[in-house]
């Protein structure tokens, strides 16, 4: 896509995950969020301080809710085994998107993809943003198809747009945030990776 189209992709993830963060800090997700230890079918280990214990302070200086710091090696061992956790419980959700994902790739020609992100469709950005959502393929495995794309006349904010899309929202992401938050988060994630997706593409062609 040449030095511009790089700096629009790169410029513009870079933006959209910074102001995605930012929304995050300012919103209140959290009853949004499933109980993780919950879904893992499993609680993790107690965590057995390894620092001398400080006097609690009276209770108008701390909530019931709040805990110690146990140090790095027994709150790092905990949040070990919760990943672990949960991890063998939406495993065989992840392989199943991950094969998903690679299927659709490698089985749809580019032919398919062209004819609906094609220079003569006049929506052929969100088009291939929104073609992008069921791929799977890390972003180094788009150079091939994007040559590919290029050559059968797909303008390059439309492999722009299906780049973003199918690295940053997929079927495996989805397998995953289901596991985690709760379909309002999920279908707000995948919107906005959506609209970044289709900006960054009309950004591309616009300055190219």
């Amino acid at each position: 896509i040449g030095p511009a189209g790089a700096a629009v992709y790169v410029t513009t993830a870079f933006a959209a995950a910074f102001v995605l963060a930012l929304m995050v800090d300012k919103v209140d997700i959290a009853p949004h969020l499933k109980p993780v230890p919950a879904l893992a079918g499993q609680t993790a280990p107690p965590i057995r301080p390894t620092v001398p214990q400080i006097p609690s302070p009276p209770p108008s200086c701390s909530s019931p809710e709040e805990a110690l710091w146990a140090g790095w090696q027994a709150e790092s061992r905990a949040a070990w085994h919760r990943a672990l956790a949960l991890l063998r419980s939406m495993a065989w959700l992840i392989a199943v998107g991950v094969g998903l994902g690679l299927a659709i790739g490698l089985l749809v020609p580019a032919d398919a993809l062209a004819s609906i992100a094609g220079a003569d469709n006049p929506l052929a950005v969100p088009a291939a943003a929104a073609a992008g959502v069921p791929l799977y393929f890390g972003t180094e495995l788009f150079i091939p198809i994007g040559d590919a794309l290029h050559a059968k006349g797909v303008g390059t904010g439309s492999i722009v747009a299906l780049v973003i899309a199918g690295a940053g929202a997929n079927i495996p992401e989805f397998a995953l945030l289901t596991k985690i938050a709760r379909g309002r988060v999920v279908a707000a994630f995948f919107a906005y990776v959506f609209v970044v997706a289709t900006v960054a593409g009309l950004l591309t062609d616009l300055i190219l």
